[in-house]
């Protein structure tokens, strides 16, 4: 008799802390392009690529009424961006990223310089090694929240590493057209150097297609630390007539072409 009674107990204990999706609509979305690189004409090997990326995903609703979502993106044969999210409704999103997904702490303030292609300071260095700017606990295995309550949004998230890394953004957007964060993080504590602690805070206004940003980021390293003050300024040409135009006359573009065009 007391064997079964410590085997309801366990059946017990686990069916509260388990939950499952009934039904879940599966999807699955890729796209196709073509590149040629070329840096020199003499340049040895092939120019020409092709992406190879496809995105698997499902959602459904838990047993608890939650919105659940999984995705998986597929790249060159390897499953590199995987992520799970659990949407609380009004109590915010809980997001697990398996591989290669953050920026739900410190980077939802992290970058509030506006480019055509992508902010000054990206060209630099590689993804994640940018000069200036904070660093997030994104690594793989992360877990984050993200919770909106009016005009604030405010992430957080944690990573087990080098010491347990943790990051938190606060953004504000209660006044027309401008959008203020700040947010912190501390990574790799436990690392003998002590890690990186970083502190951001940015602003950015947009008006008549024209958008505004200014961030100052420190980052306190045990070598060298990293201070920067950036600022960028991006006009958006919704209509583009006067690019257009020119593209008509100087190369015999057909004009039909660019009905549906938009240029940043």
């Amino acid at each position: 008799m007391d064997k079964l009674k410590k085997l309801g107990l366990t059946a017990l204990a686990g069916s509260m802390v388990a939950t499952s999706v009934s039904a879940a609509d599966l999807g699955v979305t890729g796209s196709w392009s073509w590149s040629w690189d070329s840096a020199d004409s003499d340049e040895s090997g092939n120019p020409m690529s092709m992406g190879d990326s496809i995105t698997f995903s499902a959602s459904g609703e838990t047993d608890q009424g939650w919105g659940a979502t999984v995705n998986y993106e597929l790249d060159g044969g390897n499953f590199d961006d995987q992520w799970l999210t659990l949407d609380f409704g009004d109590g915010g999103v809980l997001q697990y990223g398996g591989a290669s997904k953050g920026g739900r702490g410190v980077g939802l303030v992290d970058d509030y310089i506006p480019a055509a292609d992508s902010a000054v300071y990206t060209l630099t260095a590689t993804a994640g090694d940018e000069y200036g700017v904070a660093r997030g606990a994104s690594g793989n295995d992360n877990l984050s929240h993200q919770i909106t309550v009016g005009d604030v949004k405010i992430g957080a998230e944690v990573h087990k590493g080098a010491g347990t890394s943790t990051s938190w953004g606060f953004q504000y957007t209660g006044i027309d057209n401008l959008t203020i964060g700040f947010g912190q993080s501390d990574i790799n504590p436990g690392q003998q150097d002590g890690g990186t602690d970083s502190e951001t805070i940015g602003v950015k206004y947009a008006i008549g297609g024209i958008t505004l940003g200014y961030q100052i980021t420190e980052n306190d390293k045990s070598s060298a630390d990293e201070n920067a003050a950036m600022f960028g300024v991006s006009f958006a040409v919704n209509d583009a007539d006067i690019f257009r135009e020119y593209l008509i006359k100087r190369f015999g573009f057909r004009r039909d072409r660019f009905s549906n065009v938009c240029f940043l």
